[in-house]
């Protein structure tokens, strides 16, 4: 049991230790107090995870706030080896803790092995049942609450046969699957093997064949060496054939080697009178060519002196051309002189242009400073304009800031807000929202109390001022998915009736009270009617500093009948609320909660200063466009005299272009009349053509007798030509003679030479096929011996005895073995299918013996665990029904069985009314006091089966009904007494009067900063104005 606890910075204590007993002790106090936290005292220091208590999920939240770390230590009576045992945890805010064992430093898994040696489940609901845990466990699905049962029940035994036989079960379960996945598998193999045995006698057929192949194949050897002696014997014949041949033709060889002497000197005279006649032939054609040659030469002279002649002509032509260009230039020219103003005439014009000119350019040089000037002082205005435009975005960014931070965390609401911008003008009446939007305060400070006074929905709501305004924007947040509030507010002059202050402000305010809430708070009427009625802003004292205990106690309401202290007070730190209990004499406690920063509220905007940025940026304005209206006109009043400028500027250049005219056709009119008078200059053609005409006849002459000549030497020529060609002519003759000779001996030659090499190649073909018939016959041994396979042989089909034979029946049965189709694969996969065959039939049986052997094992566990159960079931339910007969009710604990050891679930049967059924526990079934009944009875009867060290139960008192409540504590009271029984600890915030409590501990919390320090506590005077009340109460009664 636990024999102290001593807590240092936890939850709300500094420092506090208590000192159990070892039956029931009771934990009594107000609510707020600090009783749940030695609860959670308990959890944590004994190894337990913050999900056990349902609270804070982390380590760190239950250090005493401003603190930086604490401990929790805890006493077990003859915990270790008979002796007491003292745990220690230490805690800090990094969610750091350090457990030490007796002074030892340990760790967490040595105290947690400890627990399970020692009983202590701090995590089983049945032996540690939290406040916040209540519920969970009332809403335990029957299979949980049977395996919480086992847990708690006498030793882990059952749980642990539980858990193995539903493991079992699953095993067995994937035993079997797989024993009829291999059945399966093995039918299937063994009708595909069936099938596949057709194939198997197909492959053997073609098997066979190819035996057949290979045997005709080593045959085809030996005929080969059949064909091969069949060669060598054609070839001997051959060679004694070609000896013969070879005698014969050496006999018809010298009359024709006569012929052809004869015929050789016939041609040599021929080829000798040839020569002669064609050196006469080329002497006169030498003679011919230079004549010819001489008279092209005199024809191209000729022609090169009649190309000169006309080129002399077409010059002359050209150059009077030329002549008469220059004199219509010269002649044009001196017409545009005469036609063009004098010098004097235009130098009048141009000066009269540059008197007028500079007046025009001064008066717009004027203007254009003017125009200067305006847009410097535009210029000037800029920066004035950009620094209240920045002050006015300052004062703007208020809202934004705002809008930022109330709607970044919910986009939802930012729609509906936009929606209500976008179509105000649907809307009946005025609609005001989101509420938090319309509130604004002069302080951070305020900002931080409105923001924890008022819930999330309501910051996000919308007041509206009729029915129809209040249904269209329902259907809008259902469409948006928005969870804000809508109040639908009617008009009221004066809503100060509706304002309930609960306390005296000339009071609070002589104690430090600035004042209510809602009067701090500027927002539209209609909003604060809203905030004062549905979130009680009117309720809520404000101050703007903190307070000691003392002062705490003099400001908040301290009973029912006091009206000048309030009911909430809000300080910088902390908001101090007071709160009526829900039992007894509905006594009050003050609660704590942190004042956090704003998330949702910030301050509003100075909008006096931002009227008054905003009309100086309008004087700016104003300003700048008068200034650009002036510049508009100056412009205008500019645009005249730019054109009179350009008009006379233009004017002076056309007279200086036309000045400047003048001299270029003087200039122009010179050049031509040189180039005339160069041209008149030129010598005269006539001459030239003279001269020409004469050298062209001479060479007439010449060429005239060059020709006779020619004529000539042509006579020669052919005669020699002809005698050339008879000449010619007879050494062809001769010439063919001696060839018909040549060849015929040489036809003599080459038979005598192709009989010789027939005779040599006879001699080598009958060695080749010698050596060929000894090599095939010694290949065709030593693969394939005569004497081996001469009986395999003879059994071959007819006709297999030659090469072609042998290869015929080859192609014949390959083409018979292509034609069996079958799939070596297949083949394979036959052979592979056949031993998995026999491994599947293998692990079939293996299975089949191994699923036999974990049925008979979970027989067996069964046998041995259910009936433990039943039994500890039959008790619980035994003592559950004597528990609920004494309350003139209905109670029954059932066992639901089920195939799956996993599905098996303990079901609690009440029934709290005449008439009706037993229904199991649930959520739904009964009231949250007929839950809270029939749970704690559940873990009354508990004890009967079960051994723990200690329990402890928060508040399960919760919801019941005076005489509910009054039974379970006489049972608790009842059962904490009996001999034998677990330490308890029940928390709860009063003591039930005229109850047996016998051996009962009872520890009194009252824990807050508003208490009274306990040095200063006069016990005796509690009591004695403890019985003079009860006195009072008695004689009333």
């Amino acid at each position: 049991s636990i024999k102290c606890i001593k807590l240092h910075n936890f939850v709300t204590y500094d420092d506090v230790e208590l000192f159990p007993e070892a039956g029931l002790n009771l934990i009594v106090g107000p609510n707020g107090t600090g009783k749940s936290s030695i609860v959670c005292a308990i959890c944590l220091g004994l190894g337990g995870s913050t999900k056990s208590l349902g609270r804070a999920d982390k380590v760190k939240d239950y250090v005493k706030r401003g603190k930086e770390n604490g401990y929790i230590e805890i006493v077990l009576f003859k915990g270790l080896n008979g002796e007491d045992c003292t745990i220690r945890r230490e805690i800090d805010v990094t969610n750091a803790s350090q457990f030490s064992l007796n002074g030892r430093n340990c760790t967490e898994r040595e105290i947690k092995d400890l627990m399970k040696k020692l009983n202590i489940k701090v995590d089983n609901l049945c032996q540690f049942l939290a406040q916040e845990r209540v519920v969970s466990f009332a809403r335990q699905n029957p299979v949980d609450l049977l395996l919480e049962t086992e847990k708690a029940a006498q030793s882990s035994e059952l749980y642990n046969l539980h858990l193995k036989l539903s493991d079992l079960r699953q095993k067995e379960k994937r035993e079997y699957q797989e024993y009829a996945s291999l059945s399966e598998r093995l039918s299937q193999l063994q009708g595909i093997q069936e099938q596949a045995k057709r194939d198997q006698m197909r492959y053997e057929k073609r098997e066979q064949l190819l035996a057949e192949i290979e045997l005709l194949k080593k045959r085809k050897y030996w005929a080969i060496v059949k064909e091969a002696q069949i060669e060598y014997e054609q070839a001997k014949e051959a060679l004694e054939n070609a000896k013969k041949t070879l005698a014969e033709n050496k006999k018809n060889d010298a009359p024709q080697k006569k012929r052809l002497r004869d015929a050789e000197r016939a041609y040599s005279d021929a080829k000798a009178a040839e020569v002669e006649s064609v050196r006469s032939f080329r002497n006169l054609d030498g003679r011919r060519n230079n004549a010819g040659a001489r008279i092209e030469a005199l024809d191209e002279e000729i022609s090169s002196k009649f190309s000169d002649l006309n080129r002399i002509r077409i010059n002359e032509r050209e150059r009077e051309k030329r002549k008469n260009t220059f004199e219509q230039k010269i002649e044009r020219l001196q017409n545009d002189l005469q036609n063009l103003r004098s010098d004097a005439e235009i130098d009048v014009d141009v000066s009269a242009i540059a008197k007028e000119l500079p007046g025009v350019r001064k008066k717009k040089h004027t203007i254009q400073d003017k125009i200067a000037d305006k847009r410097r002082e535009i210029a000037g205005i800029r920066p004035k304009m950009t620094a209240a435009q920045e002050r006015l975005d300052a004062l703007s960014n208020g809202d934004r800031i705002r809008d930022r931070k109330l709607f970044n965390q919910n986009h939802s609401a930012r729609k509906m807000w936009e929606y209500v911008q976008r179509e105000r003008h649907k809307f009946a009446g005025p609609v005001f929202g989101p509420l938090a939007r319309e509130c604004q305060v002069d302080s951070p400070l305020l900002a931080d109390y409105l923001d924890k006074s008022i819930s999330y929905n309501f910051k996000f709501g919308y007041v509206v001022s009729n029915g129809q305004d209040f249904s269209l924007l329902g259907r809008k947040i259902k469409e948006f998915k928005s969870k804000v509030t809508i109040i639908d507010l009617q008009e009221s002059k004066d809503p100060d009736h509706l304002i309930e202050r609960k306390g005296n402000l000339n009071y609070l305010k002589s104690l430090g009270v600035e004042g209510w809430l809602d009067e701090m708070v500027s927002c539209p009427q209609r909003v604060k009617r809203a905030l004062i009625i549905h979130a009680n802003l009117a309720g809520h004292a404000v101050s703007f500093r903190e307070f000691n205990p003392a002062e705490l106690t003099s400001l908040l309401r301290k009973n029912h009948n006091d009206r000048n202290g309030c009911m909430s007070l809000l300080t910088p730190k902390n908001n101090h609320r007071v709160t009526i209990s829900r039992y007894g004499n509905r006594t009050q406690s003050v609660g704590v909660t942190a004042v956090g920063k704003a998330k949702f509220i910030s301050l509003g905007v100075d909008q006096e200063a931002k009227a008054v940025v905003e009309r100086e940026i309008h004087a700016l304005v104003a300003t700048r466009r008068r200034l650009e209206e002036e510049i508009r006109q100056l412009s205008d009043d500019d645009r005249p005299l730019t054109r009179k400028i350009d008009e006379l500027t233009g004017r002076r250049a056309v007279l200086m272009k036309e000045k400047r005219s003048q001299k270029s056709l003087m200039r122009a009119l010179d050049d031509y009349r040189q180039r005339l008078r160069d041209l008149l200059n030129e010598a005269s053609a006539e001459q030239k053509i003279k001269e020409l005409n004469e050298e062209i006849r001479a060479m007439d002459s010449q060429r005239l007798a060059y020709l006779v000549k020619l004529e000539e030497i042509y006579h020669d020529w052919v005669k020699s030509a002809y005698n050339r060609d008879v000449v010619s002519l007879q050494k062809c003759r001769a010439k063919t003679l001696q060839e018909h000779c040549a060849y015929a001996v040489s036809n003599l030659a080459d038979r005598q030479r192709a009989l010789e090499n027939a005779l040599i190649q006879a001699k080598r073909c009958r060695d080749e096929t010698r050596q060929t018939f000894g090599r095939r016959k010694r290949e065709a041994q030593r693969n394939v011996p005569w004497e081996e396979y001469k009986d395999q042989f003879e059994t071959c089909d007819p006709g297999t005895d030659t090469v072609d034979g042998i290869d015929r029946a080859i192609a014949n049965k390959t083409i018979r073995a292509q034609e069996v189709v079958v799939n070596k694969v297949a083949y394979e996969q036959f052979k592979e299918r056949e031993i998995q065959i026999e491994k599947l039939s293998q692990r079939l049986e293996s299975s089949k013996d191994k699923h036999s052997e974990q049925k008979g094992e979970i027989e067996h566990l069964k046998s041995i665990w259910l009936p433990k159960l039943e039994e500890v079931i039959a008790t619980i339910s035994k003592v559950y029904s004597e528990s609920f007969e004494k309350m003139k009710c209905k109670g029954e604990i059932r066992l639901r069985q089920h195939e799956d050891f996993d599905k098996f679930a303990l079901e609690i049967l009440v029934q709290f009314r005449d008439g009706v059924a037993l229904k199991a526990l649930s959520g739904t079934a009964q009231s949250g006091g007929e839950r809270s009944v029939a749970t704690m009875l559940f873990l009354l009867c508990l004890q009967e089966v079960t051994k723990c060290p200690f329990r402890v139960v928060d508040e399960i008192n919760q919801g019941m009904d005076p005489s509910n409540e009054r039974m379970i504590f006489s049972q608790v009271v009842t059962s904490s007494n009996k001999q034998h029984s677990p330490q308890y600890f029940l928390i709860t915030p009063k003591l039930l009067p005229s109850l047996n409590y016998q051996n009962v501990n009872i520890l009194l919390v009252y824990n807050g900063p508003w208490q009274i320090p306990q040095n200063d506590w006069n016990f005796e005077c509690f009591l004695q104005s403890n019985q003079a009340r009860s006195q009072r109460s008695q004689r009333r009664a």
